[in-house]
């Protein structure tokens, strides 16, 4: 199968829901050797990811992975109840680099969507590149990833807020490992990490590193039963929504889609230059999150605010930016996100 879908991946041809499905099916079950595997995804990477071939991977990769049984569990426990068809568990993935360009935005703006009152669950793998993505700033914030789903149910249960992060090491992906790691170019593989959702979340967040990929992944949200997400993309090449320049913007919210593209002049904050919103190493980056939810305000601060203000939107918490805005600073200021992280 993984043969035929290189040959026609080469010959320019789109691949089917279906065929994309299958392909990926025999490359989760650990039967495509690392060549195939790296020749498949190079070109798919070089014609162009479509979204039925999104969504077959999608599927193909969902039924290999660990689930979280948040849904039927946290029904029947506490006051504060999670129903992740009716209220919301909202993914957030960003930026994936040991020394990045901008700080880790994604990780401090889950702190302060979660402290505003929307259940949160942040999902991926463990590093193995030289990036600084989540997983090692979180570790530089003293967080310890390395516990059971159960525990990671009961952080979203109590605290609104859980991070799922895990070695690639099982022996059936161990090629798909190697031909990442040989490639060191994002693939098909970084598309699809963060809609694999193990929780079952019906409303999302994701930002995309190309501005073609932005409809693209939105028709790819409506086929695999969100009913509520938001694509971003900032037009500086950040796979978030940017204060130093414009941010495309496409919304799926049952059904519909809207498009639009906005400033961080229309929205009330100052632009700022890319140098202000830079990170560095693990270690730099977590002491600038930390300085951000002790209440610091600068362009990082900015950043946080206005992805936190479309998170909270996309999660039907606040009616509009504005609302989303105003909330997000109220949280950081009145010391919420900094008691969440401690």
């Amino acid at each position: 199968m993984i043969k035929q879908a290189i040959l026609k991946l080469v010959n320019g041809s789109n691949l089917s829901e279906e065929e994309s499905y299958q392909t990926m099916k025999v490359i989760y079950e650990g039967q495509a050797p690392v060549t195939q595997i790296s020749a498949f995804i190079t070109a798919l990477k070089i014609k162009g990811e479509t979204a039925d071939e999104i969504v077959g991977a999608v599927k193909a990769a969902r039924e290999s992975e660990m689930r979280l049984n948040i849904s039927g569990d946290v029904l029947s426990l506490d006051r504060e109840r999670i129903n992740v068809d009716e209220e919301t568990i909202l993914e957030t993935f960003g930026p994936d680099k040991k020394s990045t360009r901008v700080f880790n935005v994604s990780t401090a703006t889950a702190f302060v969507v979660a402290a505003s009152g929307v259940k949160v669950l942040k999902y991926g793998k463990i590093s193995w590149s030289d990036f600084c993505g989540t997983e090692d700033v979180l570790k530089a914030l003293g967080i310890r990833l390395n516990i059971t789903l159960t525990q990671v149910e009961r952080c979203v249960q109590h605290l609104g807020l859980g991070f799922l992060y895990y070695p690639l090491s099982q022996d059936r992906v161990r090629n798909v490992i190697e031909a990442r790691q040989q490639l060191g170019f994002r693939t098909i593989f970084n598309v699809i990490d963060p809609l694999i959702n193990p929780a079952g979340a019906r409303k999302a967040v994701l930002g995309v590193y190309k501005r073609e990929m932005v409809k693209v992944m939105a028709e790819a949200f409506s086929r695999l039963g969100y009913t509520r997400g938001l694509v971003i993309y900032g037009q500086d090449c950040l796979d978030e929504a940017s204060v130093t320049g414009p941010t495309d913007l496409v919304e799926f919210i049952e059904g519909k889609i809207n498009v639009r593209t906005i400033t961080p002049e229309e929205v009330g904050l100052p632009r700022a230059d890319v140098r202000d919103i830079s990170g560095g190493g693990p270690q730099e980056n977590a002491s600038l999150i930390r300085q951000i939810l002790s209440g610091e305000k600068n362009a990082r601060r900015d950043v946080v605010v206005l992805n936190a203000a479309l998170s909270l939107k996309t999660a039907g918490k606040v009616g509009d930016l504005t609302e989303g805005l105003r909330l997000a600073g109220e949280t950081i200021d009145s010391g919420r996100a900094q008691r969440l992280l401690d």
